[in-house]
C-alpha cells in the first residue's frame, strides 16, 4: 500500500512539489557552513562557464512531424554535428544500423567496446552502447508494432544517440540561435540523460535509460511470460552474505565498469542487522565517485574536473583557507565541492574521489597529498552504515544507475537535482522519495541539518524510497516504463500514431490468449447454431397455407 504522502505527491503538479516541501520541512534553525574567502595566494581561477540565454525557438511539433522527410534527417545530422546513429528498416534488409556519416555498424555480434573499422570505413564492431540501444529499439518495435513490419510496409528510419547526455554545440544557446534550425530537425531518441528544459533540443525524445535494457530485455523479447526478477546487477538484491561476495577488482577495465553498478542493499546480506537500524546509522553523508567534469563544455553550467583547483590549493600556503574559498567559488563542479566540504566538515560529510587507477601521475599525487582521493572501495554494506546517501551528477549531469541503489539503503537519499534527468526521474518526488540538494550543492549542509532535526520525516522518506525501488525493479514495471518512454514516443514521432498495440495484449500469456480465442469461437458457434435451430423450428411450425403461397 502506498503511503499517504506518496499518493498526495502523485496528484500534485510542479508548484505542488514546492508546497509539499514547505509542509514537510520544519521551521527549525538551519546551519550553513561559514566560508572565508581570504587567502594569501593570488591564484587565478579560469572561467569555463557558458553564458546563459534564450534557447532555440524551433517548433517541436513541426520538427517531429517531419521525421519521414530525408532532408530533415540530413539537416539534423549536419547541425547536431555529434555522435548520432541511424536505425533503418526495410522489408528486404530488415533492421540495420549506420553512423551519422554513413558507415555501416555491425550490431549483430556480441557487444564490445572495441570499434574496428574496415577498409570501407564500416564498423566491424559497434560500441556496446550503440548495440544496446539498437537491440532495445528493435525489440520494442517488434513487440508493439508487428503490423508495421510486414512485406508490404514502407521503410523507416530512427535517429538516436547514446552519449552520457546529448553532445552537440547546439546546447550552447548563442551557438544554437545562429546555427541550429530546430524547426528543420528530425526526432532524436536519446538513451542517456536529457535536459529538463525541452527547448534546449526541441526534437529530442528522452527514452528509456540505456542501462535498464539488460534488466528487462528478455521480458521484451520472450514469447511467454518470464520471471519478474530483473537480469541486471544494479537492480538485484544479493543472494549471499556481503562478506562472502568477491571483492571488486579494479585491475581490468571491464571489471571496473561493473564495479560502478552497485547492487541493491539487503539487510539479509549483512552479519549484524542492528548496526543498520536508523538509530545506529552513522550521521554523515557519504559519497564516492570519479573525478569527472560536470556536463560538457557546450552546456550552461559546465564545470571542469578538479585538477586545476587542486593545483591551486596545493600551491597555497594555507590550504584550508583556499579550500574554503573554493567551496563558495562558482567555478568548481559539484563533485569537488562535496569533497572539499568533507575536508572542512568531516563530522557531517564523508566524500572522496575514488581513484580507479585512471588518474594521471600529477592528479594522483595531488589527490593523495590533499587527502581528497581514496583507493579503498566501499561496497553496499559499507555505504549502508551511513544515514545520508549523497548522489552527485557527473559528465552527463546525473549518475545513471547510481541513484536507485542509494534509494534502497537504510538511510535517506540526498539527491542532486540538476538541469538533467534520467528516464525514471519523473516517478520520483522530492520530500517523498528523497531530500533534494541544489545543483551547486551549496545547500548540502543545510539539508543534512534538516534531516538531523526531523528524523521521523527523514525515516518516512527512506521508507517511501525503498517501496519505490521494490516496485520499479520488477520486470513487469520496467516493461511498462519502456512502453511509456519508448513505445509510445515511437508511435507518435515515427509511426503517425498507428500500429501500436496495447501493453496488456502485447504481453498476454499465449496459452490464455488461445483459450480465450477458443472460448469466443465456441460461443459464436453456439450462437450461430442456436439461431439456425430457431429458424428451422419456425419454418416447421408455419401454417400450410403460408407454405403453399
Amino acid at each position: 500500500m502506498e503511503s499517504e504522502s506518496l499518493l498526495v505527491a502523485r496528484e500534485s503538479d510542479v508548484d505542488g512539489k514546492q508546497s509539499m516541501r514547505e509542509a514537510v520541512k520544519s521551521n527549525g534553525a538551519r546551519v550553513v557552513v561559514a566560508v572565508a574567502f581570504a587567502c594569501a595566494c593570488a591564484v587565478a581561477v579560469a572561467r569555463h562557464g557558458v553564458a546563459s540565454g534564450a534557447m532555440g525557438t524551433g517548433s517541436t511539433a513541426a520538427a517531429l512531424g517531419s521525421a519521414r522527410d530525408e532532408r530533415f534527417l540530413e539537416t539534423t545530422i549536419r547541425e547536431y554535428d555529434g555522435d548520432l546513429h541511424v536505425m533503418s528498416w526495410s522489408p528486404a534488409q530488415g533492421f540495420t544500423a549506420r553512423t551519422s556519416d554513413g558507415a555501416r555498424e555491425n550490431v549483430s555480434d556480441r557487444a564490445t567496446k572495441v570499434q574496428t573499422v574496415d577498409s570501407n570505413g564500416d564498423r566491424v564492431h559497434a560500441p556496446s552502447r550503440v548495440k544496446g540501444a539498437f537491440e532495445l529499439l528493435k525489440a520494442t518495435i517488434e513487440r508493439y508494432f508487428p503490423d508495421r513490419l510486414t512485406q508490404d510496409s514502407k521503410p523507416f528510419e530512427v535517429l538516436f544517440e547514446v552519449s552520457d547526455s546529448p553532445h552537440s554545440r547546439c546546447a550552447n544557446p548563442k551557438f544554437a540561435a545562429k546555427y541550429c534550425d530546430f524547426k528543420r530537425w528530425a526526432p532524436i531518441f536519446s538513451f542517456g540523460s536529457a535536459p529538463k528544459d525541452a527547448e534546449m533540443f526541441p526534437t529530442l525524445v528522452p527514452s528509456t535509460l540505456g542501462v535498464l535494457r539488460k534488466c528487462m530485455i528478455r521480458g521484451l523479447q520472450a514469447k511467454v511470460a518470464v520471471e519478474d526478477e530483473p537480469e541486471c546487477n544494479f537492480l538485484s538484491y544479493p543472494e549471499r552474505k556481503y562478506r562472502v561476495l568477491e571483492s571488486c577488482n579494479t585491475g581490468d577495465e571491464e571489471e571496473q565498469a561493473e564495479c560502478r553498478y552497485h547492487g541493491l542493499f539487503s539487510i539479509d546480506a549483512v552479519d549484524h542487522a542492528k548496526d543498520y537500524t536508523w538509530e545506529n546509522l552513522i550521521p554523515r553523508a557519504v559519497w564516492r565517485g570519479s573525478d569527472y567534469s560536470f556536463l560538457n563544455e557546450d552546456y550552461p553550467g559546465y564545470k571542469p574536473d578538479a585538477l586545476e583547483a587542486l593545483r591551486a590549493i596545493s600551491e597555497c600556503a594555507n590550504a584550508t583557507q583556499e579550500m574554503m574559498k573554493y567551496v563558495r567559488s562558482p567555478e568548481i563542479g559539484p563533485r569537488l565541492r562535496a569533497v572539499l566540504i568533507s575536508k572542512l566538515n568531516p563530522e557531517k560529510v564523508d566524500a572522496r574521489f575514488f581513484n580507479w587507477g585512471s588518474h594521471g601521475n600529477e592528479r594522483s599525487k595531488l589527490g593523495a597529498a590533499l587527502g581528497v582521493d581514496s583507493d579503498v572501495r566501499l561496497d553496499e554494506k559499507d555505504f549502508g552504515r551511513y544515514k545520508y546517501q549523497l548522489d552527485v551528477g557527473g559528465g552527463g549531469g546525473t549518475t545513471w544507475s547510481g541513484v536507485i541503489p542509494k534509494l534502497s539503503m537504510p538511510g535517506v537519499l540526498l539527491h542532486h537535482e540538476t538541469q538533467m534527468k534520467d528516464s525514471y526521474f519523473d516517478s520520483l518526488y522530492p520530500w517523498v522519495h528523497y531530500i533534494p540538494v541544489r545543483e551547486d550543492l551549496l545547500d548540502l549542509e543545510e539539508q543534512i541539518q534538516w534531516a538531523e532535526e526531523n528524523p521521523h520525516q527523514a525515516r518516512q522518506i527512506s521508507a517511501n524510497a525503498d517501496e519505490w525501488v521494490r516496485n520499479f525493479r520488477r520486470v513487469t514495471q520496467l516493461l511498462r516504463h519502456n512502453y511509456e518512454k519508448l513505445a509510445k514516443p515511437l508511435a507518435e514521432h515515427v509511426f503517425e500514431n498507428k500500429h501500436l498495440i496495447p501493453f496488456e495484449r502485447a504481453h498476454a500469456d499465449p496459452k490464455v490468449v488461445r483459450a480465450r480465442e477458443r472460448a469466443i469461437a465456441l460461443a459464436e458457434l453456439a450462437t450461430a447454431q442456436g439461431s439456425s435451430i430457431q429458424s428451422s423450428s419456425t419454418d416447421a411450425t408455419a401454417h400450410p397455407r403460408d407454405a403453399a403461397m
